[in-house]
């Protein structure tokens, strides 16, 4: 089973184990399990650290590169692909939108637009 370990467990599971759930421990001492941290968990880390909030006994880089030798966690990159595909797919909704508005008949007289279609909508421009 893959087990996505949030930022509070990794920290535990490293330095405090006895934080973490007779169960949460279990599975993690499972080796059968796939142990998985969020590079945004890294990056959580890092910040507070950053910010005196997180005290650590070593550096954050040790400490990652002795669990995922030790106990075989994975880093999980944060993936954009998806996510960017969404946004090229909303973009490009929006544009072909202002386009089909740019193409119907428009006239503007005083901050006052109708289109083509009788439809009649005030502009405020800042004064």
């Amino acid at each position: 089973m893959k087990l996505l370990l949030d930022t509070h467990a990794f920290i535990w599971w490293d330095n405090e184990p006895a934080k973490l759930s007779p169960r949460v421990l279990a599975l993690c001492q499972d080796r059968t399990n796939i142990l998985l941290l969020s590079v945004a968990s890294v990056w959580e880390m890092q910040i507070k650290l950053q910010l005196g909030k997180l005290k650590l006994n070593l550096p954050l880089v040790e400490i990652i590169e002795t669990q995922q030798q030790r106990n075989n966690i994975e880093v999980l990159p944060v993936a954009l692909a998806p996510y960017v595909r969404i946004d090229v797919a909303c973009e490009n909704k929006w544009k072909a939108g202002r386009e089909r508005e740019k193409g119907s008949e428009s006239t503007t007289n005083g901050g006052v637009s109708q289109s083509g279609s009788g439809k009649v909508s005030e502009s405020r421009g800042a004064v």
